[in-house]
Formats: C-alpha cells, sequence, structure tokens
C-alpha cells in the first residue's frame, strides 16, 4: 500500500532555513518525524531502520514488521499462558459463537448448497469456526484460503497463518491515488526456503470488467480480515495488544503475593544465649540447633529465651493493587469485574446496568463474524452458479444467524410491546401519525422479543400483500357446496327485517369491471355486462397475487441489475426501480405468467411518465425468470404495456455495455 503523508515540514524547513540535503537538516527533520509518531509506528526504527517492505512501502499506521510480529507472539504467549488474558479471548468467542452460527436460505435448494458447505468434513465449521474467532481477537487479523471444484463448484476453506503474511496491499481511488485508502486487493506471504518468487494471493472480489468471461461473478483466491485496525492502516492488532504490560503487570502481582504468602507462612526461632562466647554459642546450636518437634518438652534456664518473632508485610495493600490492575484491564474492555468470577460488590441493578458497554462491544464483534460469514457463504454460491450447478434466477438470498448476546426480558419487552401498539393505534385514529412512523415505532420494540432486522418499509410492503393476496382469496374463494351456481347472500336484510335475501348467480353470468357479480348483468345494462364479462374473465383468470416471495425475488432482482450497470436501486417509493446517470429503467420480473406480455397500470404509467421529465432517457427491462426461460432479459426504450417479442433480447455483458459506456 502507498505510504500516506501525515506531517507535511515544507513550512517548517521554510521558517528555521533547513537545508534538506543537509546532514544537520536530514537530522532535524528525523526528529521531527520521530516526535510527531510513536517509534512502534512510520518508516522503521532500530532493527527496521532504512528497510522497507519488500512488496510495497509501509503506511506510517501499521506497525513496523518486527513489531508486528513481536505484538503476535506475546498475545499468543499470554493467551496460552495467563488466564486472565485467555478469559477476555474465550468471553467474545463464547458469547458470539457459544450456541452455535448457522446459515439460513429462502431458497431450497440454495438452503442444501450451504449445509453442504457448512458440513464439509474439511470445512467443519461448527467445529472450527470458534477457533478462527478466537484466533481473529488473539492475532487481530485472519486470512483463509478458498479453493473450488470447477465441477460441482464444491469449495473448502484452508487457513493461513498470520505468521506467513508479510504486507497486505490495499487499492485506492483514482481521484486521489496513493493516498485515498480503498479495500484490499492482495495478500503477500513471505517466502520460504526454495521459492524463487513470492506468493502473491489475490482477494475475493465481484468481477466489474464487463468484457471479462467472468463479469458478475466472485473472483480470487483468498479472504483477508482485520480488527482494530485504522482504515489507513494494512494489518490489524490483537485484542490483548493494548493492555498486554497490564496483563503481565496483573499475573505479576499475583505471584508477589503468593510468594509471600509463603514467606508469612514459613517461621524462625530467636533464641539469646545470655553470657556466652562465639564458641559457646557455636557448641550449643551443634547440640539444640534442631526446632522442637510437635508436642516436644524443652527446658532452659533463665540465661536462655526462645521467641517466635513474626512479620508485618503488608499484604492487605498489593492485594488492593492487583485488583486495580484487574480492573483496569477488565474494564479497557468493557468487561465488568464480577464477569471474571468477584461479584462481591456487585448486586442485581448494577451488575445490569455494567453488563451494557460489554454487550455493546460483543454485538460488534459479532456483527464483524456475521459479515466474514456472510462473505464466505456469497462465494458457496456463486461457485455452484458458476459450474452451472444452480440457475442464476435462483434466489440467493440467505441469513446468518447469530446467537442472542444476551438474555432477554419477555415479559417486560411484551408489555413495552403492546403498550406501543395500542398507543399507535390510537395516534392513527386521532389522525396524527401515519402509517410509515406506526410501523418504525412498532420495529424499534421487536429485536427485544428476538425479532431482528425488520425494515419498516418491507414490513409494510408485505402486511400490503398479504392483504391483497388475501382479498384475492377470498374473491376467488365459492361457498361450501356451491357447483354450478354461487349461492350469495346479500347485506340487505329483507322487507320483514329478519331473513336476509338469498341471490343466485350463474358463474357464466357477466361482471363489472372491477369482476364482480352483478344482478343488472354487469351494471351498465346488459350490452355492457356482454361486452366486460370476458375482459374481467381474462384478468381475474390471469391475476397473480404479490406475494412476499414475489417481491422478495422482484427486489432481488433490481438489485442485480444495479449491480450490472454501476447504477443504484431506489426505494419502493420511487416511481424507477434503478437509476444510472441520467438513465432510468422500469424493472419488471415474469415468474410464471402464461403469456409474453407485461402491463403497466394506468395511474403507475402517468406518474412515471411525469418523473421521466428529468431524465435523458427511460427504459423498460424485462427478466423473464419463468421455468426454462434462463433468467433471459429484454430491453425496450420507453414506458408501457409491451409483448416480448416487441422488445430487445440483450445479454449482460451488452446491458453493461449500455449504460457503462
Amino acid at each position: 500500500m502507498s505510504a500516506l503523508t501525515i506531517l507535511d515540514l515544507s513550512e517548517a524547513r521554510r521558517a528555521i532555513a533547513i537545508r534538506p540535503d543537509s546532514q544537520s537538516g536530514q537530522s532535524a527533520i528525523r526528529n521531527s518525524l520521530e516526535a510527531a509518531s510513536p517509534i512502534l509506528y512510520g518508516q522503521g526504527t532500530g532493527a527496521d531502520a532504512g528497510w522497507r517492505p519488500y512488496s510495497g512501502r509501509l503506511s506510517t499506521r501499521d506497525l513496523t514488521p518486527t513489531t508486528q510480529t513481536r505484538m503476535q507472539q506475546i498475545a499468543y504467549y499470554l493467551w496460552v499462558t495467563n488466564p486472565l488474558a485467555q478469559r477476555l479471548v474465550e468471553l467474545v468467542t463464547d458469547f458470539v459463537a457459544g450456541e452455535g452460527i448457522s446459515l439460513k436460505a429462502e431458497d431450497e435448494q440454495v438452503q442444501a448448497v450451504l449445509d453442504a458447505y457448512w458440513a464439509d468434513p474439511v470445512n467443519a465449521r461448527d467445529e472450527n469456526l470458534p477457533r478462527e474467532i478466537s484466533e481473529l481477537s488473539i492475532f487481530g487479523e485472519q486470512l483463509c484460503v478458498l479453493a473450488s471444484n470447477p465441477v460441482s463448484g464444491a469449495v473448502r476453506l484452508g487457513y493461513v497463518d498470520p505468521h506467513w503474511i508479510e504486507s497486505v496491499e490495499y487499492a485506492s481511488l483514482e481521484a486521489l491515488p496513493g493516498r485515498a485508502v480503498a479495500m484490499p486487493i492482495a495478500v503477500n506471504l513471505t517466502r520460504v526456503a526454495g521459492e524463487r518468487e513470492q506468493k502473491r494471493l489475490a482477494l475475493i472480489h465481484r468481477d466489474e470488467d464487463p468484457y471479462s468471461p467472468t463479469y458478475g461473478q466472485l473472483i480470487g483466491e483468498a479472504m483477508y480480515f482485520a480488527v482494530n485496525r485504522a482504515r489507513a492502516a494494512s494489518r490489524g492488532i490483537s485484542d490483548l495488544f493494548a493492555s498486554a504490560d497490564m496483563i503481565d503487570a496483573h499475573e505479576s502481582t499475583l505471584w508477589a503475593l503468593v510468594n509471600r504468602a509463603e514467606k508469612i507462612g514459613s517461621y524462625i526461632f530467636d533464641i539469646e544465649l545470655q553470657g556466652m562466647t562465639e564458641q559457646q554459642i557455636a557448641e550449643w546450636l551443634k547440640k539444640n540447633g534442631k526446632p522442637p518437634g510437635p508436642g516436644a518438652v524443652r527446658a532452659h534456664n533463665e540465661r536462655v529465651k526462645w521467641t517466635l518473632p513474626s512479620y508485618q508485610v503488608g499484604a492487605g495493600d498489593s492485594g488492593e493493587t492487583a485488583r486495580g490492575v484487574r480492573v483496569h484491564v477488565l474494564g479497557s474492555r468493557g468487561v465488568p469485574e464480577h464477569w471474571y468470577g468477584s461479584g462481591a460488590d456487585a448486586n442485581l441493578a448494577t451488575a445490569t446496568a455494567q453488563g451494557e458497554p460489554i454487550i455493546k462491544m460483543l454485538g460488534r464483534r459479532a456483527r464483524y463474524v456475521k459479515a466474514m460469514e456472510q462473505a464466505k457463504g456469497e462465494y458457496a454460491i456463486d461457485r455452484k452458479i458458476a459450474a452451472g450447478v444452480l440457475a442464476e434466477s435462483l434466489n440467493r438470498k440467505f441469513q446468518v444467524v447469530m446467537p442472542e448476546l444476551s438474555v432477554r426480558d419477555l415479559v417486560k419487552a411484551s408489555s413495552a410491546l403492546a403498550q406501543i401498539a395500542a398507543a399507535v393505534a390510537g395516534l392513527q385514529g386521532a389522525e396524527v401519525m401515519d402509517r410509515r412512523t406506526a410501523a418504525r415505532a412498532v420495529a424499534a420494540v421487536l429485536p427485544q422479543i428476538g425479532v431482528d432486522g425488520v425494515d419498516p418499509d418491507e414490513m409494510m410492503a408485505a402486511a400490503a400483500a398479504e392483504a391483497e393476496a388475501n382479498k384475492a382469496a377470498d374473491y376467488m374463494r365459492q361457498p361450501p357446496g356451491a357447483s354450478s351456481q354461487l349461492s350469495v347472500i346479500s347485506s340487505q336484510p329483507n322487507v320483514d327485517g329478519r331473513t336476509p335475501m338469498r341471490e343466485e348467480f350463474d358463474p357464466g353470468q357477466a361482471r363489472d369491471d372491477e369482476g364482480q357479480w352483478t344482478s343488472g348483468g354487469g351494471g351498465a345494462g346488459a350490452g355492457a355486462g356482454a361486452a366486460t364479462s370476458g375482459r374481467a374473465a381474462r384478468a381475474v383468470a390471469s391475476h397473480k397475487p404479490v406475494t412476499l416471495q414475489r417481491r422478495r425475488h422482484a427486489d432481488g432482482r433490481q438489485a442485480d441489475v444495479a449491480r450490472f450497470i454501476g447504477g443504484r436501486q431506489t426505494g419502493d417509493n420511487e416511481p424507477f426501480d434503478v437509476i444510472r446517470g441520467k438513465n432510468a429503467i422500469e424493472v419488471k420480473t415474469l415468474l410464471d405468467q402464461g403469456n409474453d406480455k407485461i402491463t403497466m397500470h394506468p395511474d403507475s404509467l402517468a406518474r412515471k411518465q411525469q418523473d421521466a421529465k428529468r431524465f435523458s432517457r427511460v427504459y423498460t427491462l424485462v427478466v423473464d425468470d419463468r421455468p426454462g426461460s434462463g433468467g433471459k432479459l429484454y430491453l425496450r426504450e420507453g414506458l408501457g404495456s409491451f409483448r416480448l417479442g416487441a422488445m430487445q433480447p440483450i445479454s449482460r455483458a451488452e446491458l453493461a455495455r449500455k449504460f457503462k459506456g
């Protein structure tokens, strides 16, 4: 990665008239740089002075290579030998993956692929994932190699110890090359004896070159993850690095307390022999130097005095010192003291309040681990599609299911949800709250009862789709026992006010423009009814209710189109689905329609035509996902209801070139 300039000394040179090419000038500049950053960083000090990484220049936000290696050695040593360090690491692992992590897909075929990938004897994710989470905390970084079978598309994971990482390359944005850090693109490994060239692992990314045969696919060899990394740094840092000295100090203090306790348990006899010379004392010790055993009898005259001295060593002060160091280490990670087995000063109220910071910290790490497993699962699906095992048109969405970080108080959460639901209903009844705000209020409470990841807009859309589906089902449902005729109970009472009127409707009888049976043969007269009967019947026969699954599939296709052309997928409230510069695209998806035609509702068409004035060109794109169609694309400039035969077939690469230029 290109070095980042953090200090510009040009003004300082002009102010003090330093000549950069002179020996004194270079010394002054070097001293200024050393004062500006710790000796751990920069362009190398001590053993690293004057050296640069083989693969490129070192960032000023990175540890020096020898410090990076030493940091990982110390962190691993502390994890192996120090109970406090080990608990800090395993605490994260236990909460993030202690109850297991799983992958759940919406499509059954995709789920089968993920299950096979997860249970593969080499991958063994249930067994290996907790280890990887622990080592991510210990070393601060993780490198895994992913290999796929070109025939079956099966993916297997290999783990590379951070010891072999020499450097990580990052891409920079063209707007500010060398300074605007973008994303990691490759990892360079340390050469071993016999290797003539350094091994460079390209990191997995999506191919964005429309002229490439792998366009739109995930390509590369490995995935690199790092924690505790500055945005401009290239390597991760161990969770134990900041507290390593204090962790070691805590161990040393406890060891000193143990030694002191041993000394306190030891004792000596002080014997005073009055009037004896050195020679007499030596002779006396030869005869009586052995300490008396339990129950022994000792006799002496007034000239011999035996005493057992006691010593005050201040053990209590040392114990408080050890506790202070321990609290400092635990507090630096947001861990309450009672989580490390010291609950004497904690009660339920304080324990609950002190648990908030650690839950937030654990939640952040859990989200990162979730992103890691999401990326690996995406690659497993992508390789199956590339091998032709899975159809590209399948719904490839899946979720990484993480365990709960804390035990929820469902009684309180349920009570809060009921109160908010009642309040929202009252506010909507008073016409002071809109549906979206109400949905947001309810969605904010749902995570407290275990329903996470609820999007208010999706919740409203799903509710509307379900209501529409129920209306369509009610409309098409016949009363029990109906055969050639439908018995419909009128909502109007009879003349006597007691017995509802019963009207008989023939299924072949004409309906109105909305497809409803009418007693007058179509409402507008017999002729009009006959004219509309066929149209209404065809509308009912071809009606496909908008279910949540169909909507999600269509949203996924819109996201795919946006990715192909480098555009932006819009929200539900915007007239068009995808925007690319001054081009607007309406995306239609065919799933199980019987005819080769797409239609637009007149109100929707009018809204789109009004919005089209702010774009240079507007297009209609059809994704044919019907069985046997293979996800073919059809494009036509303009808006309206079209048959596929009147549209231009287009490949994904052609679509990308058309809009990317």
